[in-house]
């Protein structure tokens, strides 16, 4: 598994990096955020541990850009500043957990461990209704449901999000992947979806974004 550690402190990223590894795991550490974005744009990474204040560009903007690219992959976001709004901020961009310095390197063993934890290897909407996380496939009465590329993109931003309201603007970058937007509209194609699934799990929340509902 490849983790990127961003911190422009390189004793404490060295530190973070040394406990990664005596976990088995492949570690860079990076102290800059053009550096940062340039490695994410080449790589794919598995799990991301981010301070907010690096230099040139911030934790938070290269939260906003993974989020662009990957959903999936877990962010933790760290910082020793007790501003309320950058917690706010970092979890309305997706961030998955949020760390304030200084911490003890077992609460960050314990966050990683419980983002990790893949026991739960699919989510049921009903007795015949499923979602399988591994092969990203949804199942109705045993049968594979299909879906169009973008379709599935959607979906995959919703799911990974379940039950939490995601922005049409976050939505829109993921699935047409910040290329030249299609003739249709967002709104065309969650009704195009909504045909295809048997149960009524999308919810529009007006004028936010929209929301997957496992009831």
């Amino acid at each position: 598994m490849k983790v990127m550690v961003i911190e422009d402190d390189e004793l404490f990223s060295t530190e973070i990096k040394e406990l990664l590894q005596m976990k088995k795991f492949e570690v860079l550490c990076v102290h800059d955020g053009e550096e940062a974005i340039s490695h994410i744009d080449k790589h794919k990474f598995d799990f991301y541990i981010i301070d907010i204040f690096v230099p040139s560009i911030s934790g938070l903007d290269i939260l906003k850009f993974i989020r662009q690219v990957d959903i999936i992959s877990p962010v933790i976001i760290m910082t020793a500043s007790s501003e309320i709004n950058n917690l706010v901020l970092a979890f309305e961009y997706g961030c998955n957990e949020y760390l304030k310095k200084p911490f003890d390197f077992k609460e960050l063993e314990v966050r990683m461990d419980k983002l990790l934890d893949k026991d739960l290897d699919y989510i049921r909407f009903s007795d015949t209704f499923l979602y399988l996380k591994g092969s990203k496939k949804f199942l109705y009465k045993g049968e594979v449901l299909n879906f169009r590329k973008k379709e599935k993109r959607f979906l995959e931003i919703l799911i990974f999000n379940i039950n939490k309201t995601v922005s049409s603007e976050m939505i829109t970058d993921y699935v047409w992947e910040n290329d030249i937007r299609e003739s249709y509209s967002l709104r065309q194609l969650v009704n195009g979806i909504r045909n295809k699934l048997p149960m009524n799990i999308i919810q529009t929340d007006i004028g936010l974004g929209y929301s997957l509902v496992n009831k």
